[in-house]
């Protein structure tokens, strides 16, 4: 792990203690399971130029730790790494392959999303919406059960 100061997504509440320095560090934590593997083969954002939307999942909010700037820039360079993070098999790291959004699979301008082990079918708006829905199906359950209640 790195040390601070690394810039953080607007509003990131994470210990500054906690940064992940490397893209395999990135990639061990979804390698390693937990919390983060669940949002496997899901869109996540790391740049944008909005602080929240609705249904939208920060690639930091994820990891529950904050990641230095110079991994996320490495996920926007030309070459190599670019085709084979657009490619339909990632690029690889420490076991883990990691995806970058291409354009006409994202949500909002400047921004940037990837994913890790496998490459979403749906693109991020798809995506924001699911949750939405799921979230709000989930909410309507609880209103309903409470209601129930004597």
């Amino acid at each position: 792990l790195g040390t601070w100061p690394f810039a953080l997504l607007p509003g990131c509440p994470y210990d500054v203690g906690q940064v992940l320095s490397t893209e395999g560090q990135v990639a061990a934590q979804i390698a390693n399971g937990g919390a983060v593997s669940r949002f496997r083969g899901q869109w996540l954002c790391y740049e944008v130029a909005f602080e929240s939307k609705e249904g939208i999942v920060f690639l930091e909010g994820a990891l529950g730790k904050a990641v230095d700037q110079g991994v996320l820039q490495g996920w926007k360079r030309k070459g190599k790494r670019m085709k084979a993070l657009n490619s339909n098999d990632g690029l690889l790291v420490g076991g883990v392959a990691i995806f970058k959004a291409q354009n006409t699979e994202c949500f909002g301008r400047k921004a940037a999303y990837v994913a890790f082990v496998t490459r979403p079918a749906a693109c991020v708006k798809i995506q924001m919406q699911e949750r939405i829905d799921a979230a709000s199906s989930a909410s309507s359950s609880s209103s309903a059960a409470a209601a129930a209640s004597p």
